[in-house]
C-alpha cells in the first residue's frame, strides 16, 4: 500500500522463514505448534496459521507468487488429513488458552480456503470448511460470543460459507446475529457494545467499554461482509468504529494505546475500573496489553484498502470515503481515481476520473444521509435519502462531485434509561473536555528508545443533561495536521443543558450510568461544546435530556 522498502523488507524476513519451515506434509511454521500436549495426546496448534494465512493470502495477491499458493494449498491440506480427534479438539485443561482460540474462532480461516480452493479446484478444501464449521457449533453460541473478541470475529461465519453455497440466508443469518447482539449490547455510540472482555448482565450502559481488537477485528469483518455481500450497512458501521472510536483507542501519535475505550469515560488511568477485567485496562502503554499492540495493526490498513471494490459485473464502487487515490486495471482497461475530501468531518467529495475508456462507477449512500446532488459534466442529479448505492456513467476526464446532506440528530437508546447521543452525518460527539496528560512511567525498549505511559483525566468533569429543544449551532475550521484531537476538531457543536445534581463518578472510579430522562436539574441552561467523539480521550457522549427536538433536528 506504501511502498516502503524497510517494510517490505521486515516482511520478506518472516515469508523467507515461512517457505523454509514447510514440511512433507504440509505444516509450516514453529516446529512448537506442530505438537502440543492435550487429553487426545499431541496434537497441533493450527490456528496460529490461520491468521499466516490471512497475511499470505495478501502476499499472494500483491506478488502472485505461486510459493505462497503452494504453501496455503499444502498447509491446508494438511489439516484436511487430520482425524477428528486431532483437528482442533474439544477444549481441555492441558490446551488451556490454545484450545479456547481454536475452538472459538476456528472458523477464522474459512475465506482464505474459499480462496485457495477457487485456485486448485482441490474440493478437499471444502469438506475442511465444513468439518471446521461443524467444529465451530459445539457449544452454545451466546456463551462463547459474550466475550469481546469472539463476537467481533464470529457473527461474520455464516456469511463466509455464501461463496460456496450462494443462499442468501447465509447473510441474513449474520445480519440476525450481529443486530440481536447489538440491540441488547451496543445501545451507544461509536459503533461500539458493553463487552469490556465480556458482556455482563445488567451492564449494558455506555460507560462500559470495548477491546481495541475487538475495534480491529470488528472493522475486519464488517469490510469483509462489504466486499461480499455489496451491502452499504456493512461500510456504514465501519467508518463509524473506525471515525468515532478507534483514534481514542490510541495516543494521537500512535505511541500508545489501551485495552479499554468506553462512550462515557472521563478517566484514563491503572485503577480498578467496574469492568469486567480489573487493573490496568485504560492507561496509554507502548509494553502493556499485547494482543492489542498486534491487533491493531491490521485495522486502518483494512479500512483503507477496501474503501474501492470491483462490483460484480466489473464496475468500481465506492465503499468508504476519505482522501486517497485508487488505480486499478478494470477489464475496459486501466483506471485511476484521486478522491478530494475532508471526509468524515465534511460531507462533499470529488471524484476526478482518469481512465482508458468509459465505465459505471457505484458511489455508497450512507444510512445518515439526508438526500443531496451529484454533479457530472454539468448536470445535477438528487441523491436520493435512502442507502444503499448510485451508480454513474464515467470518463476520462470527467469530475464527480457529490454533496450529501446532513443535520444535526439525536440517536436515543431506550435500553439504557432512553439516553441520547449527538452526530452529525458520519461522526458522533462528545463533551469537550480539557484533557489533562499526565506521565505516568517512561520504560525503555530493548533498542534503548525512551516510551511514555500516559494517564489522562478531564480536568473540568461536568455531568449535564442535554436540551433537545435548544438549537444546535455547527462551527467548522480547516481540517490541518491530526483531526483528531480536541484542538485541532475541524468542526464543533454549540448545544445547552443543565446540570444533573447527583450524576458523576461512581464506584470503581467509574462514571454513573446514565440517569432516566427527564432528570431533576438544577440551576439555569448552561452552555455545552461538543466535538466529534474520536476526537477525545476521556469522553462524554451520552446524556440524559429534557424538552424534545423543535428546530429540524432528526430524533
Amino acid at each position: 500500500m506504501t511502498g516502503d522498502e524497510k517494510l517490505t523488507a521486515i516482511c520478506r524476513k518472516y515469508f523467507d522463514a515461512f517457505f523454509a519451515s514447510k514440511k512433507p506434509d504440509g505444516y509450516f511454521g514453529p516446529d512448537c505448534l506442530y505438537a502440543i500436549e492435550s487429553e487426545n495426546g499431541p496434537v497441533p496448534d493450527v490456528w496460529p496459521h490461520f491468521v499466516a494465512a490471512e497475511i499470505l493470502s495478501d502476499l499472494y495477491d500483491a506478488t502472485k507468487d505461486e510459493r505462497v499458493l503452494d504453501l496455503l494449498h499444502g498447509f491446508f491440506t494438511f489439516c484436511a488429513d487430520l482425524p477428528e480427534d486431532k483437528l482442533i479438539p474439544p477444549r481441555d485443561k492441558h490446551l488451556r488458552w490454545q484450545g479456547v482460540i481454536q475452538n472459538d474462532r476456528c472458523c477464522d480461516a474459512v475465506p482464505v480456503i474459499h480462496k485457495v480452493f477457487r485456485l486448485t479446484g482441490d474440493e478437499k478444501l471444502i469438506d475442511l470448511c465444513r468439518r471446521l464449521e461443524t467444529i465451530n457449533e459445539r457449544e452454545p453460541q451466546d456463551r462463547i460470543e459474550a466475550h469481546v473478541v469472539n463476537f467481533a470475529e464470529r457473527f461474520r461465519y455464516p456469511a463466509q460459507r455464501y461463496p460456496v453455497t450462494r443462499d442468501p440466508e447465509d447473510f441474513e443469518r449474520s445480519r440476525r446475529r450481529y443486530e440481536s447482539h447489538m440491540e441488547k449490547w451496543g445501545q451507544m455510540p461509536g459503533g461500539l457494545w458493553a463487552a469490556d472482555e465480556n458482556t455482563r448482565e445488567g451492564k449494558t450502559d455506555p460507560r462500559q467499554a470495548t477491546e481495541t481488537c475487538a475495534m480491529s477485528e470488528a472493522v475486519k469483518s464488517f469490510t469483509y461482509l462489504a466486499s461480499l455481500s455489496g451491502e452499504s450497512v456493512w461500510s456504514d458501521r465501519s467508518e463509524r468504529i473506525m471515525f468515532n472510536s478507534y483514534p481514542a483507542s490510541h495516543t494521537p501519535d500512535y505511541t500508545g494505546l489501551h485495552y479499554l475505550t468506553a462512550d462515557n469515560q472521563p478517566t484514563l488511568d491503572a485503577l480498578d475500573h467496574d469492568y469486567d477485567n480489573k487493573g490496568m485496562m485504560t492507561r496509554y502503554s507502548a509494553f502493556e496489553y499485547r494482543c492489542c499492540q498486534h491487533n491493531t495493526g491490521m485495522a486502518w490498513p483494512n479500512y483503507v484498502s477496501s474503501m474501492f471494490a470491483v462490483t460484480a459485473d466489473g464496475s468500481l464502487a465506492a465503499l468508504s470515503f476519505a482522501p486517497c487515490e485508487v488505480d486499478y486495471r478494470l477489464p475496459s482497461g486501466r483506471v485511476r481515481i484521486v478522491e478530494e475530501t475532508d471526509y468524515p468531518f465534511v460531507t462533499d467529495i470529488s471524484f476526478r476520473i482518469f481512465s482508458d475508456s468509459p465505465f459505471s462507477f457505484a458511489v455508497r449512500i450512507p444510512s445518515w444521509c439526508e438526500g443531496g446532488s451529484a454533479v457530472l459534466r454539468g448536470e445535477r442529479s438528487e441523491i436520493p435519502a435512502r442507502p444503499g448505492f448510485m451508480f454513474f456513467d464515467v470518463a476520462d476526464g470527467d469530475v464527480l462531485d457529490i454533496s450529501f446532506k446532513a443535520s444535526v440528530r439525536f440517536d436515543r437508546y431506550p435500553l439504557n434509561n432512553d439516553c441520547v447521543s449527538v452526530g452529525l452525518g458520519p461522526l458522533d460527539f462528545s463533551l469537550r473536555y480539557r484533557e489533562k496528560w499526565t506521565a505516568a512511567e517512561i520504560r525503555a525498549d530493548r533498542a534503548g528508545r525512551e516510551w511514555t505511559d500516559w494517564d489522562v483525566e478531564a480536568e473540568d468533569p461536568v455531568f449535564p443533561a442535554l436540551d433537545l429543544s435548544s438549537p444546535v449551532a455547527v462551527k467548522r475550521k480547516d481540517v490541518t495536521g491530526n483531526p483528531f484531537t480536541p484542538d485541532s476538531a475541524p468542526v464543533e457543536l454549540s448545544a445547552s443543558g443543565y446540570a444533573v445534581p447527583g450524576w458523576g463518578m461512581g464506584e470503581e472510579h467509574t462514571v454513573d450510568p446514565v440517569p432516566p430522562s427527564p432528570p431533576a436539574t438544577e440551576g439555569g441552561a448552561i452552555p455545552l461544546r461538543l466535538v466529534p467523539l474520536g476526537c477525545m480521550r476521556v469522553r462524554l457522549s451520552c446524556f440524559p435530556h429534557v424538552g424534545e427536538p423543535n428546530f429540524g433536528g432528526k430524533s
